[in-house]
């Protein structure tokens, strides 16, 4: 066997570490001098660094000055200009100026009407820290202190973004959180009044009543789009949508979107649209309640449609639990994902969408995954122990199963799709590349039509 010459390689080896290293150390630090210079300036008590994001590459961050108390307007835009001069040199560091918890965001251009929002939510009681950026604000409080807070908020001529927690040290960790990345939280309720959003009195009030509950730790509140209650996966959804749906009609709110969902961050989710819809479907929740229900992740949408997931349970023991309810038969839509197949039609229809889903799952080894509807259906292919599908077996166990006949069927490979409409096979998306499986099933298909 002939070896490489080790000479050569170290040659080689060298300048590629010299070059690694070189380009390493050239990517210069951004935020540490960008903090040292506000430091310095006029109107500033202190400097922090409140992101740094320099890596191998490139270097950004986010840095933050801590006003002087007693600064006036007009210091601050003359300190403003001067980051926005340092910033067009420099690149790369966004700047926070604030006072106390409460900072306004450093923005291009003219920042007057920034620094004159932020005066005004400097006033407002209750509010614990937050980010003033142009016309928008978002600010935190405690829930004792939130609706008195959100009361003066919406008052101001911006987009509100308030986010109520229950103690302390959740609202500072969100707050050190959000510096990186901007996120709902569900273990507070945030509500939100987008620009130009007049939310109806009824909305509002009901809305600043989820303050006081203690079995709620978090929603997301449009007060013009609509509501999603957070709650804990172990709640009752059953229980809590008739009730909460009881008390909206009760306010006059039945057209209005209000949710409870219920996620345990693992991929169980419950989910119910209590608003707007028939309200007499609701108790359809109560049947994945109690002893002896496995795992499952369920949605109840607002068109009368139920989706259900438990990808471990047969999927004929799906069928069983959703028609235990009485109202089943009033549902528009049942979906059922579990073992072995998908199937999706009314309560009536899935004994007899079971049977031929199982009969397609069963009809070939080339097929994988199997879903079934009264109008449509699909399937992917699998390719087994082979390096790929058999497609030519394929394409005749389909066509032998009848599926496809009277329905708009599609066969999955590899994230890519093929449809069949009366009997004619092609590609989703003929610009596909690398669909090479595909078009053979396709010219398969094709080459048995009749």
């Amino acid at each position: 066997m002939r070896r490489g010459n080790p000479s050569l390689k170290l040659a080689l080896a060298l300048p590629l570490a010299l070059l690694a290293a070189t380009l390493g150390g050239c990517v210069q630090n951004l935020p540490t001098p960008a903090r040292d210079w506000l430091a310095q300036q006029d109107g500033i008590a202190s400097a922090t660094v409140l992101a740094d994001n320099t890596g191998a590459w490139s270097s950004s961050g986010l840095v933050r000055g801590e006003l002087q108390p007693g600064v006036d307007d007009a210091s601050i835009l003359k300190l403003v200009g001067k980051i926005q001069d340092f910033s067009s040199q420099s690149g790369g560091v966004a700047f926070w100026l604030g006072l106390g918890g409460l900072d306004f965001g450093v923005s291009a251009g003219d920042n007057s009407a920034t620094v004159s929002l932020w005066r005004k939510v400097l006033d407002v009681p209750g509010v614990a820290n937050g980010i003033v950026f142009d016309d928008d604000l978002r600010v935190r409080a405690l829930r004792p202190d939130a609706v008195a807070a959100l009361g003066d908020l919406l008052a101001l001529d911006s987009g509100v973004r308030l986010e109520a927690f229950a103690d302390k040290a959740a609202l500072d960790a969100d707050r050190d959180a959000d510096i990186q990345y901007d996120q709902i939280n569900t273990a507070a309720l945030e509500y939100k009044r987008p620009p130009g959003c007049v939310p109806d009195a009824a909305v509002l009030d009901f809305a600043q009543t989820l303050v006081d509950r203690d079995d709620v730790p978090g929603a997301t509140i449009d007060l013009c789009a609509g509501i999603t209650i957070d709650l804990p996966l172990e709640a009752s959804l059953a229980t809590e949508a008739v009730d909460l749906r009881s008390e909206l009609d009760s306010r006059g709110l039945s057209g209005f979107s209000v949710q409870l969902n219920a996620d345990d961050g693992a991929g169980t989710t419950h989910f119910a649209a209590v608003t707007p819809g028939d309200a007499a479907l609701l108790p359809v929740l109560s049947v994945f309640e109690g002893a002896g229900v496995p795992q499952l992740s369920y949605s109840l949408g607002p068109d009368a449609n139920i989706a259900v997931t438990g990808l471990a349970v047969p999927t004929a023991d799906l069928v069983a639990l959703v028609q235990s309810s009485p109202v089943a038969s009033r549902l528009a839509g049942i979906g059922l994902e579990g073992d072995p197949v998908s199937i999706l039609g009314t309560s009536a229809q899935l004994p007899s969408l079971l049977d031929e889903a199982l009969a397609l799952d069963a009809a070939s080894d080339a097929f994988g995954s199997v879903t079934l509807g009264q109008g449509f259906g699909s399937v992917t292919l699998s390719a087994g122990d082979a390096a790929q599908p058999d497609v030519v077996k394929a394409a005749a166990d389909l066509r032998s199963s009848g599926a496809a006949d009277r329905r708009f069927f599609s066969v999955y490979y590899a994230a890519l799709q093929a449809d069949i409409a009366n009997d004619v096979a092609a590609l989703s998306d003929p610009g596909y590349t690398g669909a090479d499986v595909l078009e053979a099933f396709v010219a398969a298909w094709n080459a048995g039509s009749h």
